[in-house]
């Protein structure tokens, strides 16, 4: 509040900057990613790059791209902001940020690396479960079934009440599926994605919707066709 009332009152005051610092991170940790990317945008050019005073701008127009959806600026500055500070304040959700932009991007021959060098250098990062999800996943579509069967383990056990927990059955029936025919255990998996989703308010539409895709056409394998046309009715 007095941060903006202070920018309305004092747009050139020598202080700006200083108060933009800590204002912009206020506004992130709030979740008001439009209005802090928008203040980033104003102020960022107004400092020298790679100073101590822009690092925080830096870091926090990245965070806010990459809740904005603006996936592409998100790893272009947090790539820069690497460069600039590789032993900054915020390297550890930067590092996050910028693996999982690639996640978001599809580039996932550079995305699993960068997960598993997060992993295995944050393992007390509250942003550890999102990293093991998103590794799961990775290495699903990278073909890696053990690393991926590993890592969604790991969430699972390790993390029961993280958001991304629906979301990792879903994984888990896509890695039982590639790799084999046991149609009991790929069905249970996705069932409890389903069940997460529908029952116990957990995880979003999208995730409920693709179980029960998944299991559209999963028991038909063991010609259970009432239940299949009971799912395509769902």
């Amino acid at each position: 509040k007095y941060g903006m009332i202070f920018f309305k009152e004092f747009p050139d005051h020598e202080l700006k900057p200083s108060v933009a610092r800590v204002l912009v991170e206020v506004l992130y940790v709030q979740g008001e990613y439009a209005e802090a990317y928008q203040i980033c945008s104003e102020i960022r050019p107004e400092m020298d790059p790679g100073t101590k005073i822009r690092e925080i701008p830096d870091f926090v127009q990245g965070a806010c791209a990459y809740h904005l959806d603006k996936f592409e600026e998100c790893e272009t500055l947090m790539e820069e902001y690497l460069s600039y500070y590789p032993q900054g304040e915020r390297v550890e959700p930067v590092k996050f940020y910028y693996a999982s932009a690639k996640v978001r991007l599809m580039k996932w021959e550079e995305a699993g690396p960068l997960l598993e060098e997060f992993i295995t250098a944050y393992p007390a990062s509250p942003m550890k479960p999102s990293a093991l999800f998103l590794s799961g996943l990775t290495q699903l579509v990278l073909e890696d079934l053990d690393l991926a069967e590993q890592r969604i383990n790991e969430l699972q056990d390790e993390y029961p009440n993280a958001p991304e927990i629906p979301g990792s059955y879903n994984v888990e029936g896509d890695i039982l599926a590639a790799r084999s025919d046991e149609y009991e255990a790929i069905i249970a998996a996705y069932r409890e994605g389903k069940r997460l989703v529908e029952e116990a308010g957990r995880g979003s539409q999208d995730v409920g919707a693709y179980s029960t895709r998944q299991l559209l056409g999963q028991p038909c394998g063991v010609t259970d066709w009432k239940e299949s046309a009971g799912f395509f009715d769902h």
